[in-house]
C-alpha cells in the first residue's frame, strides 16, 4: 500500500489541485493503468500541487455531512472539530475539509483508524499517538469532495486554538491568508517546503492563543463585550457562560456571541426549554416510521437492523446517512426503517451520498486525448474554460467535440 513508503511520500498525498472549485487532474502524470503506489514523488508532486481558492461556505456542510456519516462508525464518545484553513471565516484555502477526531486512548485511536480504513479511508501517516487518513484521492484522480481525517488523543488539539484565534482576529487571519498566498506559486509543487514556510507563523498564533487564554481576566471582572471578544471564543465556553447566567445557550457561535453581546447592552436573551423528542413507537419494525421514532445512528438502531437482517456486523452506509437526512429535511412520515434498509441493499434509492469522481476528471482526460485540442498551447487552462462553461449549461456533463467546436470562439484562453 502507497501508504506504507517513506514520510515523504506519505505528505505528497496532501496535496490538492483545485481551481475555482474544479479539480484539475493534470493528465499528462495520471496515467490511466497506474496506481498512485507506483507512481514516482515527482508525479505525486505534479499530480498534486498546491492550489487555494477564496472561502467556500459550503465547506462547513461537508464538514457536517461527512460527520454525520462518522458517527455512524464511531464510538458515541468521539469528538469532532473542523480544522484547518477552510475552518477559518473568509480566508483563502486549499479546499480539503479537515476533521480532527479526538479519542481516549491509542487503543480507541488504532480501533478507529482499523474501523475508517474498512470503508475505504486510506492511512497517509501513523505515530505513536497520531494517525492520519484521506479520502477523495483515486487513481483517477479527485473526487467532487476531499477529507482529510486527524485522530488524535484528547490532549492533543492546538490546532484549535489556532483555528478559534483566527476566527476572533479577523486581522492575523488576512495576514496568515497574505502569507498562504505569497508561498502558493513559489512552492505549488513542495508540499515540505510550503508547510515549513508557515509553521512559525502557526507556532507564533497557537501560543498567543494559549497565552491569552492564560492570563485572560475572569468573566465577572470584565466590563464590556469588545473586551470579552478578546478572551472568550471557544464555543463550548460560549455555551457554558450563558448557561451559568441563565441566557440561551443552544446555537453556534455567532449566536451565542450575539447573546452575550446583548447581555452587555442589558437585553437579557432567557433560555426556553424545548421539549424533547420523544419516539412515538418503543417498539421498532420495518414498518416503522424513520421520522416518528426518532431515527438516529445510534445503537438502538444498530441493533435492531442486527436482528432483522441477522449480521452481526451490521454497519450504516454512507448512502443511508445521506438517505435519513434527506428524509428529516423533508418531514417524510412515509419512509419506513425497511425503506432504509432497502437503500443498504440497493433496492432503493432516496437521496446518494456523494463520493463519486469528478465529472471534471473524465471531461479533462477525453479533453487532453482529443488531438484537434492541440491547437491550444495550455489544455489544462483551455480544459478548465471550456469546462466552466459546460457546467452552467443544461447539457450533459461530458466531453464532446462539438461542444468545443461550438464554443471556442466564446472561450477565453
Amino acid at each position: 500500500m502507497f501508504y506504507q513508503d517513506k514520510g515523504t511520500l506519505n505528505r505528497a498525498f496532501y496535496i490538492v489541485n483545485i481551481l475555482e472549485n474544479l479539480r484539475i487532474l493534470d493528465y499528462n502524470y495520471c496515467m490511466e493503468n497506474k496506481k498512485l503506489s507506483e507512481m514516482t514523488l515527482e508525479e505525486l508532486w505534479r499530480l498534486f500541487p498546491i492550489v487555494l481558492t477564496e472561502h467556500k461556505s459550503y465547506w462547513a456542510d461537508w464538514y457536517i455531512d461527512e460527520v454525520s456519516y462518522l458517527k455512524s462508525i464511531l464510538p458515541q464518545n468521539t469528538e469532532y472539530y473542523h480544522i484547518g484553513s477552510t475552518a477559518v471565516k473568509d480566508i483563502w484555502a486549499k479546499p480539503i475539509v479537515d476533521i480532527l477526531i479526538a479519542v481516549n486512548s491509542n487503543e480507541r485511536l488504532k480501533s478507529a483508524a482499523s474501523l475508517l480504513q474498512e470503508r475505504g479511508y486510506i492511512i497517509m501517516s501513523t505515530s505513536a499517538n497520531r494517525i492520519s487518513l484521506n479520502k477523495g484521492y483515486t487513481e483517477n484522480g479527485f473526487a467532487e469532495k476531499v477529507f482529510h481525517l486527524h485522530i488524535r488523543l484528547k490532549n492533543d488539539k492546538d490546532e484549535i486554538y489556532f483555528r478559534d484565534y483566527l476566527n476572533a482576529h479577523a486581522d492575523i487571519a488576512k495576514e496568515y491568508e497574505q502569507l498562504k498566498l505569497k508561498l502558493w506559486k513559489t512552492y505549488e509543487h513542495a508540499r515540505d517546503a510550503y508547510t515549513a514556510a508557515k509553521t512559525e507563523f502557526v507556532k507564533k498564533y497557537t501560543e498567543s492563543a494559549k497565552q491569552q487564554l492564560r492570563k485572560r481576566p475572569n468573566f465577572k471582572d470584565i466590563k464590556s463585550y469588545d473586551e470579552f471578544v478578546k478572551y472568550y471564543w471557544y464555543l463550548d465556553e460560549l455555551k457554558a457562560i450563558c448557561k451559568s447566567l441563565g441566557l440561551e445557550y443552544v446555537g453556534g457561535k455567532i449566536e451565542l456571541n450575539n447573546i452575550i453581546k446583548a447581555y452587555f447592552d442589558g437585553v437579557t436573551i432567557a433560555h426556553k426549554p424545548r421539549p424533547k423528542v420523544k419516539s412515538t413507537t418503543n417498539t421498532l419494525t420495518l414498518d416503522t416510521s424513520l421520522v416518528e421514532c426518532g431515527f438516529t445512528f445510534g445503537p438502538r438502531f444498530r441493533d435492531f437492523y442486527i436482528q432483522v437482517t441477522d449480521d452481526k456486523n451490521f454497519k450504516f452506509t454512507a448512502d443511508m446517512v445521506a438517505t435519513a437526512k434527506a428524509v428529516k429535511a423533508n418531514n417524510d412520515a412515509t419512509f419506513t426503517l425497511g425503506d432504509l434498509l432497502d437503500v443498504k441493499l440497493g433496492k432503493k434509492t432516496y437521496a446518494k451520498y456523494d463520493n463519486s469522481s469528478c465529472q471534471w476528471n473524465k471531461f479533462l482526460k477525453d479533453f487532453c486525448a482529443d488531438e484537434a485540442n492541440n491547437i491550444f498551447p495550455d489544455k489544462l487552462t483551455a480544459a478548465s474554460r471550456f469546462w466552466a462553461l459546460l457546467r452552467s449549461s443544461d447539457l450533459p456533463k461530458v466531453y464532446s467535440r462539438e461542444f468545443i467546436e461550438h464554443n471556442k470562439d466564446n472561450v477565453k484562453i
